[in-house]
This record gives C-alpha cells, sequence and structure tokens, in this order.
C-alpha cells in the first residue's frame, strides 16, 4: 500500500508537464522519492501506460528497455497483448513487410548521417552503412533480424498513417518523439535509417520534426511544431475511453496490416 501511495503521489504532483511528457515526469519523480525504487516506479509506469499507451512512453527510452530473460519492450508488448487476449502471433512474430515497395535510402537534407528510406531498405542496412533504425510502421522479428543492428539501437514508433486524428493519439507529441529519437542515436554517433512503408507520409513528416529539431538547437527560428501529412496539424485531443487506450492502441496496431499496405 505504501507503493502504491507513493506512486500515485509522484504521479499527482508531475501533473501540470504537458500530455505524455508527464510520464517521464512522474516516473522520475518515483525514482527520486527513494526506498523501494523499482516497486514505486512499476506500479507508476503500469497507471501511466494505461493513461497514454504505448505511444505516450518516450522511444529513446523504450528502446533500451531489457530484462531478464533477455526479453526487450517488444516482447513486453507481445505479452500485454497475449493478457489482452490477443493471438501472440499476431504481433510480429514473423514478416509485417508487404513486399511491394522499393528501396529509397536517400540523405536527409539537413543531416547525411540520417538515411529516408522504405520498408525494403531494411535489409540494406549493411550496405548502406546503417548501425541504427527507427522504425515508423510495423516490423517483425524476421525484420528486426534482416536490418542487422544491435539491440537497442532499433526503435520502434507507435505511428499510424491515417487522416484521422483520432487514430494516433498525442500526433504531434509522437512526431517530436520519433525526432528526439533519432537525435539521440545520431548524438551516440549512429548512422540511422529512418523509414515507414513506403517512405510517402510518416517519414517525411519525422524528416521535417527532426529538421526543426537540429535548427532549435542551433538557436534558429523553425517553429515549435511540426505539421504533419497524416490528420490535422497539432492533433493531440484526448478520445473518450482514454483509461483503456494503452490495450486499444494496441489492439489497433496489430490489425492495422490492411491499411499500411500504402504509407
Amino acid at each position: 500500500m505504501t507503493a502504491l501511495q507513493a506512486a500515485w503521489s509522484a504521479i499527482h504532483w508531475t501533473r501540470d508537464a504537458e500530455g505524455p511528457d508527464h510520464v517521464e515526469a512522474a516516473l522520475q519523480a518515483a525514482i527520486a522519492i527513494g526506498n523501494d525504487t523499482d516497486t514505486v516506479a512499476a506500479i507508476a509506469g503500469a497507471l501511466l501506460g494505461a493513461r497514454y499507451g504505448v505511444s505516450g512512453l518516450p522511444t529513446d527510452l523504450a528502446r533500451r528497455v531489457h530484462g531478464w530473460p533477455g526479453l526487450r519492450g517488444r516482447d513486453l508488448v507481445r505479452l500485454a497483448l497475449a493478457t489482452a487476449g490477443e493471438p501472440e502471433d499476431r504481433f510480429g512474430l514473423t514478416s509485417m513487410l508487404t513486399g511491394r515497395e522499393r528501396p529509397l535510402g536517400v540523405p536527409h537534407p539537413d543531416d547525411p548521417g540520417v538515411l529516408l528510406g522504405t520498408e525494403a531498405d531494411l535489409a540494406r542496412c549493411a550496405e548502406l552503412g546503417v548501425t541504427a533504425v527507427v522504425s515508423l510502421s510495423r516490423v517483425g522479428v524476421l525484420d528486426l533480424a534482416a536490418a542487422g543492428v544491435g539491440p537497442g539501437r532499433h526503435a520502434e514508433v507507435w505511428l499510424l498513417d491515417s487522416d484521422d486524428p483520432r487514430e494516433n493519439a498525442d500526433l504531434s507529441w509522437t512526431l517530436a518523439d520519433a525526432a528526439r529519437t533519432v537525435a539521440s542515436l545520431r548524438d551516440a554517433g549512429e548512422r540511422v535509417l529512418l523509414h515507414c512503408v513506403a517512405a510517402e507520409h510518416r517519414t517525411p513528416s519525422v524528416a521535417l520534426a527532426y529538421s526543426r529539431l537540429r535548427a532549435r538547437r542551433r538557436g534558429r527560428p523553425g517553429g515549435s511544431r511540426p505539421r504533419s501529412g497524416m490528420g490535422s496539424p497539432g492533433c493531440c485531443g484526448r478520445p473518450p475511453g482514454h483509461s483503456r487506450r494503452g490495450v486499444e492502441e494496441a489492439r489497433r496496431w496489430v490489425r492495422h496490416s490492411g491499411r499500411d499496405g500504402r504509407d
């Protein structure tokens, strides 16, 4: 009971953080409380995950998750889906690629260390000299293996290609978060492949967000909010029933393959 009270206190007293930024602020507060920090942070993380969903978790942190016996972040998502009644084999145990797209692999105009590509470029990572990947569309276990980058250097962003703003909770935050993940990998000296299915909507949207982030870092005016080709710009509204968003969002993700054939 004490751990639950501490977790709720960390969440309550950081609620002034905007949108999914609340997640990291609350987790930092939970750890700073001290004592049984792993239990307190685990409880806080579970409550925050139910509130904001997987797309509300900072991708740069999620890609680093690892634990016994060798599980990583996507394994935890798979287990969560299984707990919610989804068949385990629907979360990319094989390949999730459409096989219909041509490779691209062109340098980002503001940073040649970032390559913009399609799903077909995943198997070309060695050829392109890529050491890290940010996937904006679904990938399976075989696709991760084909990319060949090390554990923790393949980030998966929960981002659906849709004109309906309700399909992506906190869209502007997700685009900015993906850009921050690319920047973090580049800061670590990685050569990054940023891709979706066909590089028509998601990839250019995040590429633009990354350009704006670089401009702000250099003190140049670049605007504070990226405009996306998906839905309306700045669509951060909370859909009804957001307390169940974690499960609902995951279900939309695994069932989206019919519309994911085009990007």
